[in-house]
């Protein structure tokens, strides 16, 4: 996520309030996209995880369990109420997780890691390229990382259903989310996901071999959320 001061005061205030009061509940909506996200990073026993934009903790916990034993995850976030949930969780347990208040796509981390993971973080990001540059600096020769985000609007009828909802009432026409500016859409444009690091490569970003894949969530988990999971990988670059 951004630490910009629009990214950071909207993860500092009411709105992070309300993200972890509903957690648990969040997660459970999040959980499809997850399983499949988590199916694709296949992290080992033993690897070091980043976790981008960790919110509430839940899969830095998932992850720990996957990399035990020998293994560690480090979840970055730059909300410390969503972090204060996390810290609550992970204390109920002794999986190796520790946890970080920065902006992953800036902040300078003492070790490097295996594989990096994101749940719905990296389109936060307020200056993707440098971001995606940054993290990878601390990744270790060989490793991967793997992200979901969302498909356009159009395609996400959580999104969708209320918007045409209200339509009707608008004095103007609605305009769809820019997909060049942070936010939930921030990576369903031309320039996205892995395109966006296949295209930047030769700007020193590092990644090679990206890939996108995509997936249909239906009614029967309660959230109306095509996605696409896209996943780089890196085969060799230099640390």
């Amino acid at each position: 996520m951004s630490g910009t001061p629009m990214q950071k005061e909207y993860w500092s205030g009411p709105a992070a309030e309300q993200w972890a009061t509903h957690a648990d509940r969040i997660d459970a909506m999040m959980r499809p996209m997850t399983d499949d996200v988590l199916r694709l990073a296949h992290v080992q026993p033993g690897e070091r995880v980043l976790d981008i934009g960790c919110g509430s903790g839940a899969t830095s916990l998932r992850l720990a369990r996957a990399v035990a034993p020998g293994g560690a995850v480090t979840g970055v976030d730059i909300s410390p109420q969503l972090l204060d949930v996390a810290r609550a969780r992970v204390a109920q347990t002794d999986l190796p997780v520790s946890f970080l208040e920065a902006d992953a796509g800036a902040a300078l981390l003492d070790q490097t890691f295996d594989t990096a993971f994101s749940r719905f973080g990296v389109m936060f990001f307020e200056q993707p390229s440098a971001a995606f540059t940054n993290i990878r600096r601390h990744m270790r020769r060989g490793a991967r990382m793997t992200f979901v985000c969302w498909r356009p609007i159009a395609e996400n009828g959580w999104a969708m259903a209320p918007l045409e909802a209200i339509k009707p009432m608008f004095d103007t026409p609605w305009t769809p989310p820019n997909t060049d500016a942070p936010g939930p859409f921030a990576f369903c444009g031309a320039y996205s996901g892995a395109s966006r690091l296949e295209q930047d490569r030769d700007r020193a970003l590092g990644w090679r071999q990206c890939h996108r894949r995509g997936r249909e969530l239906g009614r029967e988990h309660g959230f109306f959320a095509p996605h696409r999971p896209k996943r780089a990988s890196d085969r060799g670059a230099g640390a």
